[in-house]
């Protein structure tokens, strides 16, 4: 396998998230007529400024012909879709054309050396369709990348077509198989960056599998109501459903847990009040303590019965335990100070030593387990039992949404998921599950 690290494509989106400029969507396009006529009117203008300015003097080739009037289609449908989706806030994107030139798997057509001059085409104030935000990068104070938002003419223009969300859409990306080298242990904004690899039987598989995810959502009967006010104020789009699987430390059995999708930046409560599948409203079922069980797996034991974040001298302070547990799965070496921002969670007078003691003398069966770095392989088989209970559900007619270890049913199919999930666990973890039920304001409810 090929590790060289793709650096920059970290700019195409893995993932939605809080932060005030997102990552530009390479895959936007305008779908109905009247948006059509938006990128037709701005490819005639961009016309004329070249015209004007001598700034294109050669026809392009066919290919490189298509490929602009694409990209322009990208540009300017994701700052529109921005607008619409009551953001404003921008995109933001790479200029660097070393990195725009490179080649490789995961890297949209539109992601060419001709992006930038483009940008500044669409910039140039006698056109007036974008305002951009030039980055920067300094030895003292790190890097920004360059932000890009609807300039006035843009704006002007999706009022006067009376635009709306639905006169765009999303194709398909070019990879939805992801694999990222491992992240610096120094560096704790490094998320690692996506790394080559040829393909094999596997990887073709992982990819045909994940297109019928994709495809069997694509073509669901899924709605977000849009009554429902979301914690950040910006509309949802519930056409937004296609899913990516990212592997980690640049091996395809480790990791592996689906990213996307308009459901999983949401709140429970967001979820709760404004998702329905088939017309019902959803339920959630969740796996309890789902990566130490799959631990109890992988080591050819039994987990003891009840929660196994119950610990002896330390139950009230279950959060805490479950996060330092977490940290003793993932790190590879032992740990000598609470992880990050969870020192809070127990008595000031505690020391991290003694809550591992107390840890592994809980759970003495997995301890030789604990600082291998098992919990990727952990997430790797919790990925692999989500993908066989959307399969499961799909052969049975239940629509159902992924977040990680849980998943979102029709209120009526708690029955059917219930039964898919444990028998999904089961077989492939080899220990039992322990699911719960949450349906919004009614509470959680153990189900077995």
């Amino acid at each position: 396998m090929d590790t060289l690290e793709i650096p920059g494509l970290d700019l195409v989106q893995d993932r939605d998230d809080d932060e005030r400029e997102r990552r530009f969507n390479p895959y936007r396009y305008a779908q109905e007529p009247a948006a059509k006529q938006l990128i037709g009117n701005a490819l005639e203008c961009l016309a004329q400024l070249e015209a004007q300015s001598g700034i294109k003097r050669n026809k392009r080739r066919p290919h490189d012909q298509q490929t602009y009037e694409l990209t322009v289609d990208a540009i300017l449908s994701d700052l529109a879709y921005d607008r619409l989706i009551e953001r404003g806030c921008g995109v933001f994107i790479t200029r660097s054309k070393q990195l725009l030139s490179r080649s490789n798997r995961y890297r949209p057509r539109v992601w060419t050396k001709m992006l930038p001059d483009i940008v500044d085409a669409l910039a140039d104030q006698r056109v007036g369709l974008v305002v951009q935000e030039l980055g920067w990068q300094s030895k003292d104070r790190g890097s920004k990348a360059s932000v890009l938002r609807a300039g006035r003419a843009l704006i002007d223009a999706i009022k006067l077509l009376d635009l709306d969300l639905t006169d765009f859409g999303e194709r398909p990306a070019d990879e939805t198989i992801i694999l990222k080298r491992p992240t610096d242990p120094e560096d704790y904004w490094d998320e690692g960056g996506r790394i080559h690899y040829e393909d094999t039987d596997i990887t073709r598989a992982f990819r045909d599998e994940l297109r019928a995810v994709n495809a069997w959502l694509s073509s669901a009967d899924i709605s977000f109501s849009s009554s429902v006010q979301t914690r950040t104020g910006n509309l949802v789009d519930d056409r937004d459903r296609q899913l990516l699987r990212i592997f980690n430390l640049g091996r395809f059995d480790r990791g592996g847990r689906l990213f996307g999708g308009f459901w999983q930046p949401l709140s429970k409560q967001e979820r709760f009040e404004g998702i329905k599948i088939d017309g019902e409203r959803i339920v959630e079922l969740d796996y309890g303590q789902a990566g130490t069980r799959i631990v109890y797996g992988l080591a050819g034991r039994q987990p003891p019965e009840g929660d196994l974040y119950s610990i002896p001298g330390y139950l009230p302070h279950r959060d805490g335990i479950k996060r330092v547990m977490s940290a003793m799965l993932f790190a590879t070496k032992e740990i000598e100070r609470f992880p990050r921002n969870t020192k809070k969670l127990f008595r000031k007078e505690e020391f991290i030593r003694d809550v591992i003691q107390a840890i592994s003398n809980k759970h003495p069966d997995i301890s030789n387990c604990f600082f291998r770095g098992i919990g990727h392989e952990a997430q790797f088989v919790e990925s692999t039992i989500l993908l066989r209970i959307l399969k499961d559900l799909r052969e049975v007619g239940v629509t159902a949404l992924p977040i990680h270890d849980a998943i979102l049913v029709p209120a009526s199919s708690i029955d059917k998921a219930r039964e898919v999930m444990k028998d999904a666990f089961l077989s492939i973890a080899g220990v039992e599950a322990s699911v719960s039920v949450e349906r919004g304001s009614v509470g959680c409810l153990p189900v077995g």
